[in-house]
């Protein structure tokens, strides 16, 4: 069952016209989350963050969202869907085909039934492009519910934020983004994407080995590896020692963009939501 981790409405309780909003809905195997994009200042005027203790597929997600989102029920002007799912290929755009698009993923994720194929161009250069997928069902009553619906995968605003950091140009320059019992990380050296990944990851153990077994596998040196961390986890947890630990310079991401927003979640590091705020761009 759902769990609400996060609600604050405090910024639209007073908005006299909430259909000029904009939603933004981002879900993952474990958590969704809502935010409301004010239309004059672009700030967020709200944010839900659900949570599930196991893996739930997106249509019963979509279900129990009805169910106890309060943001939902408010007409918006536009909504933008994140999906963070791990069928996702990146490709560089210069190798892409869009027939070959489902080869690419039953050959990395296997056949699926069933499934929605979508495609982003990332901005990047040179360019890349994510290939996802997703249940069509799903799909289909997110804009039964909510009109036209614009679609994306996380993966793909990541690489473009990575790709955009001043560190990027150096040896080594890697991004861990961690939501509730999920981690994307990925890999920059000397200003080329070398990986993107996502684990599920239940225990602290789990985000170790998959560090460890990404930078072994990749030939990395903890001398010249600079992580930037964002996300659901803490400044004093067993993780972020690690990395303090066994790597040249690990930081938090703690942007200011959305600062008045930001004092609503003064019980969390500024970091904590980032990942979430960052969608409105």
């Amino acid at each position: 069952m759902a769990r609400k981790k996060i609600s604050v409405y405090e910024n639209i309780e007073s908005q006299s016209s909430p259909a000029s909003d904009s939603l933004v809905v981002e879900v993952g195997s474990r958590y969704a989350a809502l935010l409301t994009q004010l239309p004059e200042s672009r700030q967020p005027g709200a944010f839900e963050l659900f949570e599930w203790d196991e893996p739930i597929a997106p249509d019963e997600m979509l279900v129990e969202l009805q169910l106890h989102s309060l943001l939902l029920e408010r007409p918006c002007a536009d909504t933008r869907l994140y999906v963070n799912f791990p069928e996702s290929v990146v490709t560089p755009s210069a190798l892409f085909t869009a027939g070959a698009a489902d080869d690419y993923l039953e050959l990395v994720h296997g056949p699926s039934i069933g499934g929605k194929t979508k495609c982003d161009l990332i901005h990047t250069d040179p360019g890349m492009v994510n290939i996802y997928r997703l249940p069509s069902s799903f799909h289909e009553s997110m804009e039964g519910m909510l009109g036209d619906v614009q679609t994306s995968h996380t993966q793909s605003r990541i690489i473009e934020q990575v790709m955009r950091h001043p560190q990027a140009g150096g040896p080594c320059f890697i991004s861990l983004t961690c939501y509730h019992q999920y981690m994307v990380m990925a890999v920059v050296c000397h200003g080329s994407l070398q990986i993107i990944r996502s684990f599920g990851v239940s225990r602290t153990e789990d985000m170790i080995y998959h560090v460890q077994n990404t930078v072994q596998q990749l030939g990395l040196l903890p001398a010249e590896t600079h992580f930037l961390v964002s996300g659901m986890i803490g400044d004093r947890s067993v993780f972020f020692r690690y990395l303090r630990n066994m790597y040249a310079k690990v930081s938090f991401d703690e942007t200011q963009a959305h600062a008045p927003f930001r004092e609503l979640l003064s019980d969390y590091p500024a970091h904590y939501f980032l990942p979430f705020l960052n969608l409105l761009g």
